[in-house]
């Protein structure tokens, strides 16, 4: 509002276009960010007008911005060899695991705590986004690894992961960590959101159904789970 200097009921749909053009020049944006930045203005002018502050949203005529497709890739499976075989201790190998075989997201692994854990059944409770539960479900070789872990741990901290004072991990905390393994295993971009695409991806090529990995991962549209999942030629062959 302040770039355009109009008053807000004045500006159009010149003046916005005018403004994301100059926006992407200056800060050298990409694309996609560039549309992050066109759908909050779009939200926030809806708003406006369901409000009647305006009459007229801006917004309306401003399409979506069409990005580039990079095809996000999963681990391969030598690479989830050498981050396992990186693991110094049995917790770094028990949050590996567990990445991999639940798909959750570092969020709700971070406020995790034992009592979500079904250890008799190989079960998880997650509260993801928007307070949503769901279950997930966790491998035997996971299962050890989470249960040597506990047993080792000296800590009555209530939390499934803890740091060196014993205190919660947090998300920051596990995306270092698991960063630090990474470098170690001298494998390229890891980071725990990349455990949750190979896991999808995993899973689409196991055979298992779409709507079962949108259910474990958590997501309230297909779509969302299509991202996610890069869908192996062979088995499309």
């Amino acid at each position: 509002i302040n770039r355009i200097g109009k008053n807000i009921r004045d500006i159009t749909t010149a003046d916005i276009r005018r403004y994301l053009a100059e926006y992407q020049e200056q800060k050298k944006i990409s694309k996609c960010s560039l549309d992050n930045q066109r759908r909050y203005l779009s939200a926030f002018f809806s708003w406006l007008c369901i409000e009647e502050f305006i009459v007229k949203n801006p917004m309306l005529r401003i399409k979506k911005i069409k990005t580039d497709k990079v095809i996000k890739k999963p681990f391969s499976d030598v690479e989830v060899e050498k981050i396992r075989s990186a693991c110094k201790n049995i917790k770094e190998k028990a949050l590996v695991e567990f990445l991999l075989t639940t798909g959750c997201r570092v969020s709700e692994v971070a406020a995790l705590t034992v009592d979500n854990i079904d250890f008799a059944k190989n079960e998880a409770v997650v509260y993801g986004k928007g307070a949503k539960e769901r279950k997930v479900y966790i491998s035997d070789k996971a299962m050890f690894y989470l249960k040597k872990y506990l047993e080792s741990r000296r800590s009555f901290n209530v939390n499934l992961f803890v740091n060196r004072n014993n205190d919660v991990m947090t998300k920051q905390n596990i995306e270092v960590l698991v960063k630090k393994i990474g470098q170690r295993a001298e494998v390229n971009n890891v980071h725990p959101h990349r455990f949750r695409r190979t896991f999808a991806t995993n899973a689409i090529n196991k055979g298992m159904k779409i709507q079962n990995v949108q259910a474990i991962l958590g997501h309230s549209s297909l779509d969302t789970t299509m991202i996610y999942c890069n869908v192996n030629d062979d088995n499309v062959k």
